[in-house]
């Protein structure tokens, strides 16, 4: 189970930064 959480906040980092970097670019 905490490895699936520690995915899923990874999944939400990386989608956040990607998020970030269209509105920036």
């Amino acid at each position: 189970m905490s490895i699936n959480r520690d995915l899923n906040a990874s999944i939400n980092l990386r989608n956040a930064v990607g998020l970030t970097v269209n509105a920036c670019g």
